[in-house]
């Protein structure tokens, strides 16, 4: 793990990046992250490490005793979703889809 910035503004973050990685999660250096977004600031989806959890962690159960992957197609359909989101409906609308289309 690379050492976060210790800038005055980045002091108060430290805590919450040590707990997240305490947790099993990953820290993603600036460098990084502009590199997984495509040098695009406004992508806020990191699609790369995005596509490759849904792969690993995902499945949906067909009937009790079968349960199924999801397809390349279904992952791609689900960031394109996520890319989609109705943003111009104003944050709230649009943190709702988001959760409704995670969890549901």
């Amino acid at each position: 793990m690379e050492t976060p910035s210790f800038k005055e503004d980045h002091i108060s973050q430290i805590p919450a990046l040590q707990m997240l990685v305490n947790l099993g999660y990953t820290y993603i250096n600036p460098v990084e992250t502009d590199r997984l977004r495509g040098g695009k600031t406004t992508n806020v989806l990191l699609e790369e490490v995005l596509r490759k959890q849904l792969k690993e962690i995902n499945s949906i159960r067909v009937s009790a005793s079968k349960t199924s992957i999801f397809t390349d197609e279904n992952i791609e359909r689900g960031i394109q979703a996520l890319k989609n989101l109705p943003m111009n409906e104003g944050y709230i609308a649009a943190s709702e889809k988001a959760y409704n289309l995670l969890t549901l």
